[in-house]
């Protein structure tokens, strides 16, 4: 695994950044939505119990307030109670934004994370094709080569072993009607040669 993370260069550190971020994002929603922190089913007969046995008190109010976001939007239109319809109204709807505020907390950022992975994952994708290109024959010329950056990659140097090497790939494009595929491979192989023995270009 972490060959592969190393492979995929510096890239790999924001994408596998971004993925910790998400799933950290999406437990701890999974967590606190659970319809019974949201919505518990006993909150009516409680709050009901209070106001049978004329307990509903500041303590109690702050009590329910604390309990669940039903519980604080309960608790806002209870303490307002004996305010006119208009206050009531203003003070749950209030209640309500703000509640509804908390419950989307980090869906922005998880929006956000979403949004920018997959241009990251692009952008490592033409990062790629930077390093190993095919070049366009442009007439009159009948072949063309196209040299990829050095990059480092694993490479397997036994059936048991993994070792970094300095990478280039090397393109060669050829008109077929003028020259020969077998030609060229012949030509990449003496380039590859050459190149892994770089004294020799000096003799």
């Amino acid at each position: 695994m972490l060959e592969i993370v190393q492979a995929g260069g510096w890239l790999m550190v924001p994408i596998i950044a971004c993925s910790v971020v998400m799933v950290a994002i999406v437990l701890e929603r999974l967590w606190t939505l659970q319809e019974k922190r949201v919505l518990p089913p006993d909150v009516g007969t409680q709050v009901a119990e209070w106001i049978q046995h004329n307990q509903l008190d500041v303590q109690h109010l702050q009590q329910l307030h604390k309990s669940s976001p039903l519980g604080q939007v309960l608790a806002a239109g209870l303490a307002y109670r004996h305010a006119s319809r208009d206050v009531l109204k203003e003070v749950v709807e209030d209640t309500g934004r703000h509640v509804v505020h908390d419950l989307e907390r980090y869906l922005g950022p998880l929006g956000t994370i979403a949004a920018i992975s997959p241009l990251l994952g692009l952008l490592g994708t033409v990062s790629g094709m930077i390093r190993s290109f095919t070049a366009i024959i442009d007439p009159p010329q009948v072949a063309i080569l196209a040299v990829g950056s050095v990059r480092r990659a694993p490479v397997e140097d036994d059936p048991d072993g993994v070792v970094f090497r300095d990478l280039m790939t090397v393109t060669l494009t050829c008109d077929h009607r003028v020259v020969y595929g077998a030609d060229g491979a012949q030509f990449l192989s003496r380039l590859r040669e050459l190149l892994g023995q770089p004294l020799v270009l000096a003799v």
